[in-house]
């Protein structure tokens, strides 16, 4: 039997946490090289390059955990399909659908034939940063380079025209000299554009005593052992979340293959209902 995903929780807000970088602590700015802030800059100019409007983008998106705890959130693999124009999105994950104008926002899940209409943010740009990837064309370079660092290898370029970067958070998993956060992103060196990003996020899972003497035992879990001061357990988790960008088009040629309009309708009372062949769906309005 196929398993059903919860797209409602982390598959449409996934790309979002490539990097976090809004509302970011006063935090104290590490003495950085030339270099490495160039690199940086090259870094977040990259994840910009293709951000213009028109723009149809096809993601393939892998997640994967060395040890699976929550296996809809730590395993999947789904193509995310964005059009973007300026006064709309169409945005297409696994059998899920969202589609935006600058007043609506609706969210179709074609597996369980329901609808869910929101108000739009009326920012359309601002929600192809959202599920494109990557940090804002104006985010602060200093901010930024206050709580990511590059580390090598920085790789040269290779026969398919392609380099990579690599970065770091600065801030370690509790216990061990270990980074929180690693980015590889690699792109293509002629146009600028992404080719791959693979984010790895580690954390600690909280064991008792008894477990951890248990899986100290077997070689499965060498280095993945964490025990601090204090008595406490720990586990060590990696969750990596792997992004190839299959497609990239630009121009008036792109345009939405639906709109709000062709999922649903205004009636006289004000309120909305399903279009013509969604009838058998059911409408929410959060309105």
């Amino acid at each position: 039997m196929k398993r059903k995903r919860n797209y409602n929780k982390r598959p449409w807000a996934v790309l979002a946490t490539i990097i976090v970088t809004t509302c970011l602590p006063h935090a104290r700015l590490f003495a950085k090289s030339e270099d490495s802030l160039a690199t940086l800059r090259q870094f977040i100019e990259v994840c910009n390059s293709y951000k213009q409007i028109p723009l149809h983008v096809n993601i393939e998106v892998r997640l994967t955990a060395d040890f699976v705890t929550k296996p809809q959130e730590d395993t999947g693999l789904f193509n995310i399909d964005c059009f973007v124009i300026g006064n709309g999105a169409y945005i297409t994950m696994g059998g899920d659908t969202q589609v935006m104008d600058d007043s609506l926002m609706l969210v179709v899940s074609r597996q369980s034939k329901r609808m869910v209409l929101s108000p739009g943010t009326g920012r359309i740009a601002e929600q192809m940063k959202r599920y494109t990837g990557g940090i804002a064309a104006d985010a602060s370079l200093q901010k930024f380079a206050a709580q990511y660092e590059t580390f090598p290898p920085e790789v040269a370029l290779d026969e398919a025209g392609t380099r990579s970067i690599q970065i770091k958070s600065r801030a370690f998993v509790l216990g061990t000299r270990l980074a929180k956060e690693t980015i590889r992103l690699r792109f293509r060196e002629d146009t600028k554009r992404p080719v791959e990003l693979v984010q790895v996020h580690r954390k600690i899972l909280l064991l008792d005593s008894a477990d951890y003497e248990k899986l100290k035992a077997e070689p499965l879990y060498a280095g993945k052992l964490v025990h601090p001061t204090g008595g406490v357990f720990f586990l060590l988790k990696e969750s990596t979340s792997t992004y190839t960008y299959k497609l990239f088009e630009f121009g008036t040629g792109v345009k939405l293959p639906l709109q709000v309009g062709s999922f649903i309708v205004k009636q006289a009372t004000g309120h909305y209902a399903p279009a013509k062949g969604y009838e058998s769906f059911q409408l929410s309005e959060n309105l």
